[in-house]
């Protein structure tokens, strides 16, 4: 894990860099959901100075100084994620009536945003559309509390049925004869 500091529009931003999937991926701790990736390290700064450059653009009324709990009430409930050098906002309405019952039990706009995109991750995941490394980065978590978020609601890591399962076993007797044939 690498830990860089990007300036951006007289600001200063934390950007963690981490290794995932044969290449990088980086997150701006300040800034929620602003995430990038690359195929190199210099790729994935460049990518996530663009994101954060973009997010700052969707999210104008963002007061970094005062940090990321400022985002404005009024704001519509939404969120945002950064790929590369573009930003995707998805907005869900929910009726009036759900929400004031979801406010009620303590629930915001922030929350509700969290916890959509965590179950939208372990549903992609379940599916098998995302990875392990995508789907943890959807979720706005890292690999381990992703995983742990998985056994939390019963989905397991690796999910193999008989066949796929088979096929493994007889990947790593393939190996393991090749490993003994070559010493």
């Amino acid at each position: 894990m690498h830990e860089k500091r990007i300036d951006l529009n007289q600001q200063s931003f934390t950007v963690i860099v981490e290794p995932d999937d044969g290449g990088f991926v980086a997150h701006c701790p300040e800034l929620k959901g602003c995430w990038s990736q690359g195929e190199t390290l210099y790729e994935t700064l460049r990518n996530v100075a663009d994101a954060i450059a973009e997010w700052l653009n969707v999210n104008a009324e963002y007061d970094v100084r005062a940090g990321a709990s400022s985002v404005l009430a009024e704001q519509k409930p939404s969120w945002t994620t950064a790929s590369h050098d573009r930003v995707v906002t998805l907005e869900t309405n929910v009726p009036e009536d759900i929400y004031a019952t979801l406010r009620a039990h303590g629930v915001g706009q922030k929350t509700l945003a969290k916890q959509s995109k965590k179950l939208l991750a372990l549903e992609y995941y379940r599916d098998r559309l995302l990875s392990l490394g995508q789907a943890a980065r959807l979720a706005g978590m890292s690999h381990w509390d992703f995983i742990d978020f998985l056994s939390e609601h019963q989905t397991p890591v690796l999910d193999y049925n008989d066949e796929e399962l088979s096929e493994e076993i007889a990947a790593a007797k393939r190996l393991n004869r090749q490993l003994a044939e070559n010493r």
